[in-house]
């Protein structure tokens, strides 16, 4: 049962289902703390919350899991979530603390680059469009060295955005051609042609951009 149901909660949570995932996640908390599933089964019960937006719960439980498990194999994903929470509550220093320690501590993490967006995505927030440039150009390198092709077209459409936001209008429209020679198809391509239109408009090429 201790397996079953650990097994049932995760699958759940990794097939998108997170509602009917918390209540076998967070059963397995209370009925198996001695299992060796538990940690895991800790881990899963918060970061299925925050799938649900649930952000002061979630950030409680992941919270928990951080202080209560600091050896786990999945605390650069705790962090990475926990961080994700932050910035949904607009706690933007906590956010950047949280995925710097990603950084310096899991460099090898298969979750690096994603960690870096964080950072870009706290500096954009707080108008260090520089410094947010730059975070987002590590992102986009990690994450097509990873081929983390999701990531890098995400990190490339914020990167046309923080440039065109500081004038640099050869520099959006470059990394605007390269959004779309690289990544047409991608889920970020109508959020990437929105974000070009104004330095588009300004290059003469507006109806490119329309």
């Amino acid at each position: 049962l201790d397996t079953a149901m650990f097994i049932e909660g995760v699958s759940l949570y990794r097939t998108g289902r997170h509602e009917e995932a918390q209540l076998p996640l967070n059963r397995h908390r209370v009925d198996f703390p001695l299992s060796r599933h538990a940690r895991s089964a800790h881990y899963f019960a918060g970061s299925n919350l925050l799938k649900q937006s649930c952000w002061r719960a979630a950030g409680n439980v992941l919270d928990d899991f951080i202080y209560t498990h600091p050896k786990s194999v999945l605390m650069d994903y705790a962090l990475y979530d926990r961080a994700t929470v932050h910035l949904a509550l607009n706690e933007h220093q906590a956010c950047f603390s949280q995925a710097e320690r990603i950084e310096v501590n899991f460099g090898n993490s298969a979750i690096i680059d994603r960690a870096v967006l964080l950072k870009g995505e706290v500096l954009k927030r707080t108008g260090e469009m520089a410094r947010s440039e730059g975070a987002f150009i590590i992102a986009k390198n990690a994450a097509q060295r990873a081929g983390h092709v999701k990531v890098a077209a995400y990190a490339l459409r914020k990167l046309i955005e923080v440039s065109g936001q500081q004038g640099r209008w050869t520099d959006s429209a470059a990394y605007y051609d390269t959004f779309f020679l690289n990544y047409p198809t991608s889920s970020q391509a109508l959020a990437a042609a929105v974000a070009g239109l104004p330095t588009l408009s300004k290059l003469d090429r507006t109806m490119v951009g329309l």
